[in-house]
């Protein structure tokens, strides 16, 4: 029987960036919007998305815990 290697998903918080910018990191990198919003999202821990968060991070990007927040 093989087991298939499981990854972990960790509690990434979502990346904001400015207007455009997912576009500007999908042409850095050269790869696709799509990939420049999973790994915004946290929803992709791949070699790239890091590389894609931390840029992002670099460019002047927000964090947002993923918690929910109650307001009074």
């Amino acid at each position: 029987m093989e087991f298939k290697e499981k990854t972990i998903k960790e509690n990434r918080p979502i990346i904001l960036v400015g207007l455009g910018e997912k576009k500007k990191l999908a042409d850095l990198f050269d790869t696709t919007y799509n990939t420049v919003r999973k790994a915004l999202s946290g929803k992709s821990g791949s070699l790239l998305s890091i590389k894609i968060r931390n840029a992002a991070i670099e460019r002047g990007g927000m964090e947002l815990s993923k918690s929910k927040t109650v307001l009074p």
